[in-house]
């Protein structure tokens, strides 16, 4: 049908000419007309914060454990690392600085030292009365106040992850939704709460 035919013509003229304009706008390579996507993004996403709290630092510098478990969260913690700083905003706080300064003076300085370029959050009054309530709805135990302020600072700050391997107070799964109602009720996104072996990235 030549009016069909027509019509379809004016329909191609179209896309091609909005496919050529696209193209010269975005810098877009063409091939016969056809519009063909970068290999590159348009544009680079904004890296992910994570807090780091004190276990993960204590893996990451304890000298190589006899004990198979221990041993595998030296090796995972170590190998996250290593290209931590270029996937993530790294963060850590007053309270991390005062934990891994405690115990043996040459391992203190070792835990210290690999902190020493990465943001200290501010604290405030507000993490400790958070922590407090985390402590009565008892999303983390009555003992553990220390926990509990590392999960109220990442939650106030507004930190992505907050990366552990306290497996007992932080990075449980039993209480994670606990942690997690208990912020919101205050009003306070949750961070994923993970372990360095969790914490992997995007895989394609």
């Amino acid at each position: 049908c030549p009016r069909f035919r027509r019509a379809s013509q004016l329909v191609f003229s179209l896309v091609f000419r909005i496919s050529g304009m696209l193209r010269a706008s975005l810098h877009l390579p063409s091939f016969h007309g056809i519009l063909l996507t970068q290999t590159e993004p348009l544009y680079m996403e904004q890296k992910k914060k994570v807090y780091v709290e004190t276990s993960v630092v204590g893996y990451l510098t304890a000298r190589p454990s006899h004990d198979v478990i221990k041993m595998a969260r030296q090796l995972i913690t170590r190998d996250w690392w290593e290209t931590a700083a270029e996937r993530y905003d790294l963060f850590i706080s007053p309270a991390v600085v005062r934990e891994v300064a405690k115990g043996d003076v040459e391992a203190a300085q070792k835990r210290i030292e690999v902190l020493r370029d990465i943001p200290r959050i501010p604290m405030d009054e507000k993490m400790g009365t958070i922590a407090e309530r985390l402590l009565i709805d008892a999303a983390v135990p009555q003992t553990a106040f220390d926990d509990a302020l590392h999960i109220a600072i990442a939650a106030v700050a507004e930190m992505d992850f907050l990366l552990s391997w306290n497996c007992r107070h932080i990075a449980n799964a039993e209480t994670r939704p606990l942690v997690r109602r208990s912020l919101e009720h205050l009003g306070l996104r949750c961070p994923e709460i993970c372990t360095p072996e969790e914490l992997r990235g995007k895989s394609i």
